[in-house]
């Protein structure tokens, strides 16, 4: 469902942010890529924003996929966060094909 998905098509590799269990990302979620690293950044984060954030790079042939869980302390809330995570096509984490 990509109309759920934060996602950015580069030289054919599609890189996209989910909410592992919800529709979509917090409001405030926005991501770069700088090189290989993908980092998504959430403004004003709150305890109802910790959970599991899944990456996924899609190319033709394959999927490539990484976790990062966020846990936010109470002191953490209203301030930002920053999960970086780092996607590699010779060695993923997760392959589906």
């Amino acid at each position: 469902l990509l109309s759920n998905l934060t996602s950015i098509q580069r030289s054919h590799v599609r890189l996209e942010w989910i909410r592992v269990g919800y529709p979509s990302l917090p409001p405030s979620a926005d991501f770069t890529i700088y090189g290989n690293t993908t980092m998504l950044y959430l403004k004003g984060v709150s305890e109802e924003d910790e959970g599991q954030y899944r990456c996924m790079a899609t190319t033709v042939n394959a999927i490539a996929a990484d976790d990062a869980t966020l846990t936010i302390s109470s002191s953490a809330s209203q301030s930002s966060c920053l999960l970086t995570l780092l996607i590699t096509t010779l060695v993923p984490k997760t392959i589906y094909s």
